[in-house]
């Protein structure tokens, strides 16, 4: 999504709320100053956007800056600023000069007490700019659950925006100690990118009890750090009549995807590939099939 289409979503979004037309009384009710007042009710109007060039943009900033970081804000006031600033971030060279302040601003709201909305979108920001609070913060959480600002799976979310914050071990660590399915899925997908998980991917593809989205994330992450490991295991799948159509289908399209075809000089699978392309029970196969049989 570019910067216009982001910028439409968040208006739209704040057009959608309850009580967003009649927003300036309650922002007038508040201990907003005069000149952030004007700013934000503006941005919760339904037409009116935050100027992207000039003085205007810089003053605007600033004020935005100052009623997200203020507690005594009428809380709508915050969300609203919050959602406009980080819109603005997007403007990499225009909001340069005060990214500084901004990731500062998101440190401080970064923090148990702050409202969970608000902290939650501080530590995206933050995670966004490979920030080492931000991960030390997050990797606390997942260590000490009641020191936690967001929820696991956020949190293992927030973490894979860096691929070098090197937490692969307690990623690991978390997968195999909770029972919880989505923690385990937020967790393979930090590990997809982890020489070291190769062989629980494996292990995960190829059992047939474990759950259907493990496996199929299992088959992204296998066939991104060991392509020809995969492509061996995904063959036996599809060959595999009893196993489930869903993984069938991501195992032929992951192949569809390969660089070399492995239907070359494979008389075996090119026939069930033709078969499933034919025969196959849901869309998602036959049309996986047919992208395979069609490739060069």
């Amino acid at each position: 999504m570019d910067v216009k289409d982001y910028r439409k979503s968040f208006e739209a979004a704040l057009a959608a709320k309850p009580g967003v037309r009649n927003s300036g009384a309650a922002l007038a009710a508040g201990p907003v100053g005069g000149t952030v007042h004007g700013i934000v009710r503006s941005l919760l109007s339904r037409n009116v956007r935050m100027p992207e060039t000039g003085d205007a943009f810089s003053t605007n900033v600033a004020a935005l800056l100052a009623t997200v970081r203020d507690a005594n804000a009428p809380l709508l006031a915050r969300k609203a600023a919050m959602r406009a600033l980080r819109t603005a971030a997007f403007l990499a060279e225009k909001f340069a000069p005060h990214r500084a302040a901004f990731l500062a601003g998101m440190r401080e709201l970064a923090q148990s007490g702050t409202d969970p909305e608000l902290c939650r979108d501080a530590l995206e920001a933050l995670a966004a700019e490979k920030d080492p609070e931000a991960q030390r913060i997050l990797e606390l959480g997942l260590r000490e659950p009641d020191k936690a600002l967001v929820p696991p799976t956020t949190a293992l979310q927030f973490l894979g925006y860096d691929d070098h914050a090197g937490i692969a071990d307690l990623a690991l660590d978390i997968f195999h100690r909770t029972a919880d399915l989505s923690i385990k899925e937020a967790a393979l997908r930090v590990l997809a990118g982890a020489s070291k998980s190769q062989d629980l991917f494996e292990q995960l593809l190829t059992d047939k009890s474990q759950p259907r989205s493990l496996r199929a994330l299992s088959a992204t992450g296998l066939n991104f750090l060991n392509p020809e490991k995969f492509a061996a295991i995904a063959r036996d799948i599809v060959m595999d009549d009893g196993d489930f159509d869903d993984i069938r289908a991501t195992s032929l399209g992951a192949l569809a995807n390969a660089k070399e075809n492995i239907l070359h000089n494979d008389q075996s699978l090119l026939s069930q590939v033709v078969k499933l392309g034919i025969e196959g029970a849901h869309d998602s196969l036959r049309a996986a099939a047919g992208r395979l049989i069609k490739k060069p």
